[in-house]
């Protein structure tokens, strides 16, 4: 038996579908997919195409693509460069613990 990727009963509009009507993109949630399973069964431009249809945001990440099942503005955040704060005292004596070189 010869197997083929994507299965026969895998086609690009029912992956679509089950991807972008999830329940957790129907609550204006975050699914995130591999490129190489997008690219493979859907196709990019297909992808790109059915979530900007639907008001979707997508972020491309290393091999993801980041999908938010929403409009709101995205917006990037970082904490402060130089702040320091302190570890709860479990923590550091566990760090020093693993930290110990050999």
């Amino acid at each position: 038996m010869v197997m083929t990727w994507p299965p026969d009963h895998l086609n690009p509009e029912t992956w679509l579908a089950q991807f972008l009507d999830s329940p957790e993109a129907r609550r204006g949630g975050v699914v995130k997919r591999q490129i190489r399973d997008v690219e493979r069964i859907a196709g990019r431009d297909l992808f790109l195409h059915e979530v900007e249809r639907r008001g979707f945001q997508v972020v491309e990440n290393g091999r993801h693509f980041v999908v938010f099942c929403n409009s709101r503005p995205l917006r990037r955040v970082q904490g402060p460069r130089d702040l320091q704060i302190p570890w709860p005292s479990r923590l550091q004596a566990a760090w020093k613990a693993v930290s110990k070189p050999r």
